[in-house]
């Protein structure tokens, strides 16, 4: 193991395993840990949000966040219960964006 929550496989198949609830609890590794479910991706948004108004990541964070969400009604019949439901993503990052569930 290299970094905390990061894996290697041996030499010849060069994979790596990111477990994303096991990142260590910083800016590096905010936007995977949004990446995650439940209780990492909500101390993640959490973390998240405690960022300046005016900090270009936040912002980013949350553009990107938009436009997922864009792509998830687009393509809400592949959209799984995680992804829509309480502890998914949106569960917690529609109210961060003003938004209404639209699912």
């Amino acid at each position: 193991m290299l970094a905390e929550g990061v894996y290697f496989t041996d030499e010849g198949f060069k994979t790596r395993l990111v477990a994303i609830n096991g990142l260590p609890n910083n800016r590096e590794t905010l936007w995977l840990r949004i990446l995650g479910k439940g209780k990492t991706q909500q101390q993640a948004i959490e973390q998240l949000l405690k960022l300046p108004r005016t900090d270009p990541f936040r912002n980013d964070v949350l553009q990107e966040i938009a436009r997922l969400q864009i792509l998830l009604e687009k393509n809400k019949k592949n959209a799984t219960n995680d992804d829509l439901g309480a502890g998914g993503l949106f569960y917690y990052a529609l109210p961060i964006l003003g938004c209404k569930k639209i699912f």
